[in-house]
């Protein structure tokens, strides 16, 4: 089983023009190692990607997750943002609409991260045949 790295926080050069989102896309917690088909899946069906958090929003999250610990489920991380963005969602304000969209593509990226092996395995197989 062919595996590479995701990084859950994309475009690239999206994040490079400012110091705290380019330390919020190169976080551990944040660069998902993934089955090559499951992220050929995700980048296929969601581009383009999630939408930018706000650099106050890129620090407070940095902030609260503190010394990550990796060992408690590759995707805890990113549990952890969509919690974080859910609850800014429900906060009033210019920015809660950006937390609802980015928490809810977070969660989609979830959905292709955690696919059984079984189900990708079929996809790649039933792509192959309509090839």
């Amino acid at each position: 089983m062919e595996r590479n790295r995701h990084h859950i926080w994309w475009e690239h050069r999206e994040y490079k023009r400012n110091h705290v989102l380019t330390a919020l896309r190169s976080h551990r917690g944040f660069i998902i190692p993934a089955r090559v088909i499951d992220h050929r899946d995700l980048h296929h069906n969601l581009n383009p990607g999630p939408p930018k958090p706000t650099r106050e929003q890129a620090i407070e999250l940095l902030d609260s997750l503190g010394e990550f610990q990796p060992m408690r489920g590759r995707l805890s991380a990113v549990f952890f943002a969509i919690e974080y963005f859910n609850e800014a969602a429900y906060q009033e304000g210019p920015t809660s609409r950006n937390a609802r969209e980015i928490a809810q593509h977070l969660q989609t990226q979830v959905h292709f991260l955690s696919r059984p092996w079984e189900t990708a395995q079929y996809e790649c197989e039933s792509q192959m045949d309509r090839s």
